[in-house]
C-alpha cells in the first residue's frame, strides 16, 4: 500500500508544475528516444574534439519511490569529460544532504551533440549512461548501517551556451532509474582545455 501511494507524489517545480514525476519521466523518455532515432543518421557525422571539459555544478534532485525520500534535495558536484570519436564520455559526481538525508552519486554518461538542430547559439545534446548511488535515509539515523547502495541507468538531455572558445554555461536534465526514479536538474559553468580550438575544427 505504501508503494502504491508513492505514485501520487508530485512536486511543484518550474518545469513540471504539478505533473507527476512518473508521467513526466515517461514523456521525457519518449521525447529523448524519438530525438535519438530521428538524429541517428547524423550521429556518424558528429566528430567530437578530443579536448577536455570540466564543470562545477549545482542542482536539485527530485526523488520518487526512493524509500525515506519525500522532498527535493540540493546538490553540488563536478563534471569532467573528453571527446571520443562521435561521443563524449563524461563523469558527473554529485552529493548533498538535508533533513537527515545524505546522497552521493557518480554518473557515467555518453553525450552526443545534436548537430541537426540549431537554437540560436545554444548547442543541444542527449545523454545515456549508468550510475552508482550511495545514500542515507532519514529513518536510518542511529542504526549500524545507515547507508544504502544502488546502481542503475539514466538518460537525459541538455543545452550549452558558449560564452567564448574556452567557457560555456550548461543546463542538464537527467532521469535516473534505481533507486526509485530520480529527476536531476543541474546548472554548470564549463571550462574547456586541451585539444584544438572549436574554431580550428570548423571546415
Amino acid at each position: 500500500m505504501e508503494q502504491g501511494r508513492a505514485w501520487d507524489l508530485s512536486w511543484p517545480c518550474p518545469l513540471t508544475g504539478n505533473m507527476k514525476l512518473k508521467h513526466f519521466t515517461w514523456y521525457a523518455f519518449i521525447l529523448v528516444i524519438s530525438g535519438i532515432v530521428l538524429h541517428f543518421p547524423a550521429i556518424a557525422q558528429t566528430n567530437e574534439s578530443p579536448h577536455w571539459e570540466m564543470s562545477p555544478i549545482l542542482g536539485v534532485m527530485l526523488p520518487q519511490n526512493v524509500t525515506g525520500y519525500h522532498e527535493s534535495l540540493g546538490l553540488g558536484g563536478l563534471r569532467i569529460g573528453t571527446g571520443l570519436e562521435t561521443f563524449r564520455p563524461e563523469l558527473t559526481m554529485v552529493g548533498g544532504n538535508g533533513s537527515g538525508s545524505k546522497y552521493q552519486a557518480a554518473w557515467v554518461s555518453l553525450k552526443n551533440t545534436i548537430t541537426s538542430i540549431e537554437l540560436q547559439g545554444f548547442k543541444p545534446y542527449w545523454l545515456l549512461g549508468l550510475h552508482y548511488t550511495r545514500y542515507k535515509r532519514p529513518d536510518q539515523d542511529g542504526t549500524e548501517f545507515p547507508f544504502f547502495q544502488a546502481s542503475g541507468w539514466h538518460f537525459g538531455f541538455g543545452v550549452e551556451l558558449p560564452i567564448s572558445p574556452s567557457y560555456a554555461l550548461r543546463h542538464d536534465y537527467y532521469f535516473g532509474l534505481n533507486p526509485g526514479r530520480i529527476l536531476l536538474i543541474t546548472l554548470g559553468f564549463q571550462v574547456r582545455f586541451g585539444g584544438a580550438s572549436e574554431a580550428g575544427n570548423q571546415p
